[in-house]
């Protein structure tokens, strides 16, 4: 669902789908609806999900741990923390989305 509101500053395209919310404001109203059919037709296709298929959470976790806890005061503990949830929890179970919407 898209709406277009005629703002102060030009018009706002609001789009809702699929549990996605954006909104971005144009100088006319045929920019904003451009942007607006665009934007639902991309969040319908998933070309931004961010969901990689044929990853585990193993993989995700292994990579915040790269990427992200080794700049942590607490690195360790959450090294360990992540290391015992993806081993006892999760076991590299890969992620599913063939049951998400399309």
């Amino acid at each position: 669902m898209a709406s277009l509101r005629k703002r102060v500053g030009g018009w706002q395209a609001e789009i809702a789908i699929l549990g996605t919310r954006e909104s971005k404001t144009f100088s006319t109203k045929a920019e904003a609806a451009a942007w607006a059919s665009e934007r639902k037709t991309e969040i319908r296709r998933g070309a931004d999900s961010g969901i990689v298929v044929g990853k585990s959470c193993g993989d995700a976790f292994d990579r915040y741990l790269e990427e992200v806890s080794i700049h942590k005061r607490g690195e360790r503990r959450e090294t360990l923390r992540l290391n015992a949830i993806g081993e006892v929890l999760i076991g590299g179970v890969k992620i599913k989305i063939s049951s998400w919407p399309t």
